[in-house]
């Protein structure tokens, strides 16, 4: 297992995506007490959502290294 690196939301802009390789599985865990939502964010700043995560919940995606995942309250 592997870690992906957390940042914490700020003003700053966010990473750019740059997908590349192999596919990999990964986890997105909702350790709040809040219900989030999961948006993927593409190559060209365009960003699709990929629904809430209750509480407690997991959602399980195949992507790319490189790729940029948003977490929004």
């Amino acid at each position: 297992d592997q870690t992906l690196t957390w940042h914490a939301g700020s003003d700053t802009k966010l990473p750019t995506a740059n997908p590349k390789g192999a596919f990999k599985q990964a986890s997105f865990v909702n350790e709040t007490e809040d219900t989030v939502e999961l948006w993927w964010q593409g190559a060209d700043g365009s960003e699709k959502s990929y629904g809430k995560l209750a509480a407690g919940e997991r959602f399980n995606i195949r992507t790319r290294p490189g790729a940029v995942w948003v977490v929004k309250d």
